[in-house]
C-alpha cells in the first residue's frame, strides 16, 4: 500500500481512477492508502471534490495525477519448449522441470529446447535481465530475439548473456560434445536468469534433457560358446540350455529376439523361445543317429534396421543302454578242411553296438553246445573243439548269439560251416572177393556184372579207374575204366567147356596226388550149357544172394556167389553139379510141352468126331422128309 493523498478536515472527496476507491469522507484529514503496481498502471488521474456542510456550499474541484514509480519487484519468467515432447515415466518428475529430448549421437550444436525469458518490470535496469546455464560444457544458451537492441551480442557465454527490455529469446542447444545414451541418457541443465535491480530477483529452470536412443548396439552375449548335455530318448520339450543376449539400446531398440541357425536336422530336433532363449527338444534325440548337434542362435534387436549377435552353441546328446547287438551279416558260411585238429581257427564273426562307451559292450555265445565249436565271447573267433571229418557230417549249422551286458538285448546270426574233403579214403569194394559162372556160349561184349567200388570222398576225389590186373592172360574178359563193368572180350570163350578164371581186379581213384586203390579178387567159372534149340531159351539161377555185384540178368549164365577165401577144384565140381541140374531142367520142360501138345491133339480130335456124327444125323432127317 502506498500513501498517494491527503485529505483536509471537513472535505469530501472522490475518486475517479478505478485504481481508487470513491469514498466520501466528513471531518479531519485522510490519508488513503492504495496498493499501486506499476506493471498494471504507470499513471493514474483522479478528480477530487470537496464541499463544505454549510448551506448553499460551493463545491471546488481539483484533479490529481498520480505517477506511480518502479520497483523492482518482479523476477524475470522463464518458459521452455521442445520440439519433441520426452515421455517422463514419473509423473511427478514433470513438477517445476522442463523436458526436452536430444537423440544420440547427434552432432554438436543440435537444437535441444526454445527458452523464452521476461521481466514485467520496466525497462530501466529493473526490466533487464542476464541469463547463463550451469552447464556449459554440454550445453549453449544463444540469443536470439530481445525487446531491445541495447546487448552487446547476439552470442554470450553463458555468464556474460543478458537483454534488456522484458523479453527475450534464447535457443539451448548442444555443446561440443556428442551424447551417448548407453553413457548417460539424461542429463540436466539449469537455466536461471537475473534482473539488474537495486535488489536484484533470478528465476530458474530445471530443464531435464533426455537422450533420445538410436539403434547404435549390437546384442551382446555374455559368453563365447554355450555347451549342454542332454540325455537320448527324454521326453519332448524337455529343457537343454538357455542362451540370453543383451541390448544396451532402450525400448524396441533393445528388445532381443533369438532364433536358431542350423541344418535340418537341428531344426527338426530342437526348438528356441524367441523371446526367452530357452532351447527345448522338439522330437525325441537319439545318440545313435546324431551324437551331438553344433549349431547357432542369432539375437536380433527390434530397431529398424535391426542388428543382430550370433553364438555358438553346442548339445552333447548322452548315450543310454538302448542299443542291442547287430550282426553285420545275418548269415555266415566257412570252409575248412577236415582232419584238422581241435583249436583251428574256422572264421570271425562280427557284430556292432551302436552304443558308446560303456554301454557297447557284449559277448559272443553258440546257442548250441553239442556243436564241434567254440567262440571267443570278445572277438568273435570260431574255433574246432575237436577233429571234424567230411564223411560223418559234410557241414555244420549253428547260431552265434552276441548278449550285451545288461542280458536283456540280444541278436543272432546263423553260422554254416562246410567241412572240406580230404582224399583221406581207399575205394573199396562191397566184397573182398566175388564168384562167377559164366557160359561159354555168351556173346563177345556181353556184360556179366557191373563190378561197384564206392570211394566216401567227394567226387573231386573219388574218379574210379577199373582195371584188370592179373588173371587175363587170354583176354577172354575186359572191365570198363569208369564203370567196372565186366564183359566178354573174345570169342574164343565158346572154346572153353569146362574152367575157371582168377581176376584180379583193381579200382584206382583220381585225386589229390596221392593215389589210393582197392583190390577185387573175381573167381570166374566157364561151363558149358546145352541150349533148347526148339524153343531158344536160356535159364538163368541165382543160388546165394549177389553181394554189392550188379548181376546182367539178360546173361545166359548162372552166377554164383561165394565170399569164402578157398578157391580149390571144389569149385568146378560145384559148377559142373549147377549144369547137371540145368540139363535135367531143361529135359523136364521139354516133356511138359510135348505132353500138352498131345492132349491138345486128343482133344480136337474128340471134336472132329462128335461133329461128323451130328452132321450124318442131320442129313439123315433131311432124307427122310424128301
Amino acid at each position: 500500500m502506498s500513501r498517494v493523498l491527503r485529505l483536509a478536515r471537513h472535505i469530501i472527496g472522490h475518486f475517479g481512477d478505478e485504481s481508487f476507491q470513491a469514498i466520501t469522507c466528513i471531518g479531519t484529514d485522510y490519508v488513503i492508502y492504495i496498493e499501486l503496481d506499476y506493471e498494471t498502471g504507470q499513471l493514474h488521474v483522479l478528480s477530487v471534490t470537496a464541499v463544505d456542510r454549510g448551506p448553499d456550499s460551493l463545491p471546488a474541484h481539483v484533479t490529481v495525477v498520480v505517477r506511480v514509480d518502479d520497483v523492482n519487484d518482479n523476477a524475470p519468467v522463464i518458459a521452455v519448449n521442445s520440439l519433441t515432447p520426452a515421455v517422463v515415466e514419473d509423473p511427478a518428475a514433470r513438477d517445476g522441470t522442463s523436458v526436452a529430448t536430444v537423440d544420440e549421437g547427434s552432432p554438436p550444436a543440435t537444437f535441444v529446447a526454445h527458452v523464452s525469458v521476461s521481466d514485467a518490470d520496466g525497462t530501466d535496469k529493473n526490466g533487464r535481465f542476464r541469463c547463463a546455464i550451469d552447464d556449459g560444457r554440454n550445453f549453449r544458451l544463444i540469443a536470439m530475439y530481445q525487446q531491445t537492441t541495447t546487448a552487446t551480442s547476439t552470442t554470450l557465454s553463458a555468464s556474460d548473456l543478458s537483454g534488456s527490455g522484458s523479453v527475450a529469446e534464447y535457443q539451448l542447444i548442444t555443446g561440443n560434445v556428442v551424447f551417448d545414451r548407453e553413457q548417460l541418457d539424461t542429463h540436466h541443465v539449469v537455466v536461471t536468469c537475473r534482473d539488474f535491480g537495486d535488489s536484484p530477483l533470478r528465476s530458474s529452470v530445471d530443464v531435464r534433457v533426455v537422450v533420445g536412443d538410436l539403434n547404435d548396439n549390437s546384442p551382446v552375449f555374455p559368453v563365447d560358446s554355450y555347451s549342454a548335455e542332454v540325455a537320448e530318448n527324454g521326453d519332448v520339450g524337455a529343457e537343454v540350455i538357455q542362451v540370453e543376449a543383451t541390448d544396451a539400446d532402450s525400448e524396441r531398440n533393445g528388445a532381443v529376439s533369438y532364433r536358431l541357425d542350423g541344418d535340418a536336422t537341428v531344426r527338426a530336433a530342437l526348438i528356441i523361445d524367441s523371446r526367452t532363449g530357452v532351447i527345448r527338444t522338439r522330437a525325441p534325440l537319439d545318440h545313435e543317429t546324431t551324437s551331438g548337434l553344433e549349431f547357432s542362435v542369432v539375437a536380433e534387436d527390434g530397431g529398424r534396421p535391426s542388428r543382430s549377435a550370433t553364438v555358438r552353441v553346442s548339445v552333447s546328446i548322452t548315450d543310454l543302454d538302448d542299443e542291442r547287438p547287430r550282426f553285420l551279416e545275418p548269415f555266415y558260411a566257412f570252409q575248412i578242411p577236415e582232419n584238422q585238429p581241435a583249436g583251428t581257427e574256422v572264421g570271425h564273426v562280427k557284430a556292432v553296438d551302436r552304443d558308446a562307451l560303456p554301454f557297447d559292450w557284449f559277448a559272443y555265445a553258440i546257442s548250441d553246445d553239442t556243436v564241434p565249436f567254440a567262440v571267443d565271447a570278445d572277438s568273435g573267433r570260431l574255433t574246432t573243439r575237436r577233429s571234424l571229418d567230411r564223411e560223418s557230417v559234410q557241414s555244420h549249422q549253428f547260431f552265434v548269439v552276441a548278449v550285451s551286458e545288461s542280458a536283456e538285448t540280444l541278436s543272432s546270426a546263423a553260422v554254416t560251416v562246410g567241412v572240406g574233403d580230404l582224399n583221406d579214403n581207399r575205394p573199396r569194394f562191397a566184397a573182398s572177393n566175388d564168384t562167377l559162372t559164366v557160359s561159354s556160349f555168351t556173346p563177345v561184349d556181353y556184360v556179366v556184372a557191373r563190378l561197384a567200388a564206392d570211394d566216401p570222398d567227394s567226387p573231386a576225389n573219388a574218379r574210379l579207374l577199373y582195371s584188370v590186373e592179373s588173371g587175363n592172360e587170354r583176354h577172354l574178359f575186359n572191365v570198363d575204366m569208369s564203370t567196372g563193368e565186366l564183359s566178354i572180350a573174345s570169342d574164343a570163350l565158346s572154346k572153353v567147356y569146362f574152367d575157371e578164371f582168377l581176376l584180379v581186379v583193381t579200382v584206382q581213384e583220381v585225386g589229390d596226388e596221392e593215389v589210393r586203390e582197392g583190390t577185387l579178387i573175381v573167381v570166374v567159372c566157364v561151363v558149358s550149357i546145352i541150349r533148347g534149340r526148339s524153343c531158344n531159351t536160356t535159364f538163368i539161377y541165382l543160388i546165394f544172394s549177389c553181394r554189392k555185384l550188379v548181376v546182367n540178368a539178360d546173361a545166359p549164365i548162372v552166377i554164383s556167389v561165394d565170399t569164402t577165401h578157398d578157391y580149390d577144384k571144389t569149385h568146378l565140381l560145384y559148377s559142373r553139379f549147377t549144369a547137371i541140374v540145368n540139363i535135367f531142367f531143361i529135359f523136364l520142360f521139354i516133356m511138359i510141352i510135348i505132353i500138352c501138345i498131345i492132349i491138345i491133339i486128343i482133344i480136337i480130335s474128340s471134336t472132329n468126331n462128335g461133329l461128323q456124327f451130328a452132321v450124318s444125323r442131320f442129313r439123315n432127317r433131311e432124307s427122310i422128309k424128301m
